[in-house]
């Protein structure tokens, strides 16, 4: 059995090169100011080699076939030969910092301080004198890509990208799968935010979760402040990842924000935070001296880490004490723009269909796509964060779950206002809904401020919705029956 840990820790004890613990974020910022593009606006921006996480294909897990394994712990073993003489940064974080939280520490080549210096900004300070839960050894210039990931020793290899994305996700994907296996927890690809809102004389307050795939609106809708105004407020706690515990408590993990940076035309609270001295900016065009977010030649997924204390409608408390609405965002045309589950098992079922589209935050065309819970990072075996959040569904039974369409109904567009509506509108409880017997849900018969009738689908597709859904229905039923055959007990649900 590899012990990938045993692996980068021998290394770390034999290399001639030095080892630099924990540089300030001063000196690592002034060190990445000659690796940066120069600039007028006095950002430091990065343009990287690999513009994006890689697909599954590069990615080893150490339960995978005994082959294919033993292939990797030999290319990394020759790339660790290689890069004994280098100089390495050792970086001690901690994500989160609630009753769940974890201490990582990251090695990165010292000719990388960029990555250094984004995992100091992204993370929280260590605890003291505590050994790393996880680490993770990057080699950015180690030839063909790799991400290899040991879960049984919460450590991470990284050669061949220098993306900060999958620096970052090395460690958080490891944390939402120990939560679930270790902590009777769920981690979660989804962001959250805390709602405080009147309604009459009644004060509403709501923790809500944004569950979708980059490119779907997530970091739109979980950045928008609705435009209120005193005493209400939607305020933002996390934008990536949570953690969230069977009592409803939902625990953040980034200290940062890691948006792309093409969606800030519609998050002017978000502007602020990433055009500041602080930030750091990944991927980004700069033209005539000045960052351009609106042109994507160097990628159409840059990024950049904003810091939280610029975002207006951003808190510093990172944790939700009480989640009471999931959001689901897809992009499937026969979809209406939002629909209400009926049952625990039929909000798990569309949870692990996942359905959306591909986007630049992974490589390949954008493309209808099935990623089971929204979540590329989820580790096998899947069907237990399922069960998860079965158990969590059933036991909290006043938890409801959404799906909103922020795509097309048919040939129709939901706007990212109806969007942000809709969802003002489920936590200020002022929804009219009717129960729809071809979706076996419930759809909206009206919602205030939205001329929901426009986004009717069975206006825009015509008599032929109920048969095109009993279609759907069938095709996801064989999706779930084939990858996912512990779960096919939702079939009867979908």
């Amino acid at each position: 059995m590899v012990n990938t840990r045993k692996i980068i820790e021998e290394f770390v004890q034999n290399i001639r090169g030095r080892l630099i613990e924990d540089p300030s974020t001063v000196k690592l910022r002034e060190k990445a100011k000659s690796y940066s593009i120069p600039n007028k606006d006095g950002i430091l921006v990065f343009h990287t080699r690999v513009k994006a996480r890689q697909p599954k294909a590069n990615i080893v897990e150490g339960m995978d076939p005994e082959e294919r394994v033993e292939e990797s712990v030999n290319r990394i073993e020759k790339a660790l030969s290689e890069a004994s003489n280098m100089d390495f940064y050792v970086i001690n974080r901690r994500i989160g910092t609630g009753g769940i939280s974890f201490n990582i520490r990251a090695y990165i080549p010292a000719n990388y301080p960029h990555l250094a210096l984004m995992t100091q900004l992204n993370f929280f300070h260590p605890e003291e004198d505590t050994e790393p839960d996880f680490i993770t050894l990057t080699l950015p210039d180690a030839g063909d890509l790799l991400v290899f990931v040991d879960y049984d020793d919460g450590a991470n290899v990284l050669l061949g990208t220098d993306y900060y994305g999958e620096h970052k996700m090395s460690f958080l994907r490891l944390a939402m799968n120990y939560s679930r296996d270790f902590f009777n927890s769920i981690g979660l690809h989804a962001s959250s935010k805390y709602y405080r809102l009147k309604s009459g004389d009644t004060t509403i307050e709501k923790g809500v979760l944004i569950f979708g795939l980059s490119g779907t609106g997530k970091s739109t809708l979980t950045m928008t402040d609705h435009g209120l105004k005193e005493p209400e407020e939607a305020t933002v706690r996390q934008d990536d990842i949570v953690i969230l515990r069977s009592d409803g408590h939902a625990y953040g993990t980034e200290r940062n924000f890691y948006p792309k940076t093409d969606s800030l035309p519609h998050i002017p609270s978000l502007l602020p935070a990433v055009m500041n001295p602080l930030s750091v900016l990944e991927n980004v065009t700069v033209k005539n001296g000045h960052v351009d977010f609106s042109d994507l030649s160097v990628s159409p997924n840059a990024r950049a880490i904003a810091i939280r204390e610029y975002v207006r409608n951003a808190e510093n408390r990172i944790d939700l004490d009480r989640v009471d609405i999931l959001f689901f965002l897809t992009r499937n045309p026969l979809m209406p723009a939002a629909l209400k589950t009926s049952t625990p098992e039929q909000a798990v079922a569309y949870f692990m269909l996942g359905e959306s589209v591909r986007t630049s935050a992974e490589a390949g065309e954008p493309k209808p796509v099935r990623v089971p819970g929204f979540d590329p990072f989820m580790l096998e075996p899947k069907w237990k964060t399922a069960m998860r959040l079965y158990e969590f569904l059933e036991k909290h039974r006043n938890v409801e779950v959404v799906l909103l369409n922020t795509g097309y109904v048919g040939n129709v567009k939901v706007t990212p206002e109806e969007t942000s509506q809709i969802i003002l509108e489920t936590v200020r409880e002022e929804i009219s809904w009717r129960y729809d017997d071809a979706l076996r849900a419930y759809i909206p018969s009206r919602v205030p401020g939205i001329d929901i009738a426009r986004l009717d689908p069975y206006r825009i597709i015509g008599s032929s919705y109920s048969s095109k859904i009993e279609e759907l229905r069938k095709d996801r039923i064989r999706f779930l029956e084939s990858t996912l055959p512990q779960l096919k007990f939702l079939a009867d649900y979908i």
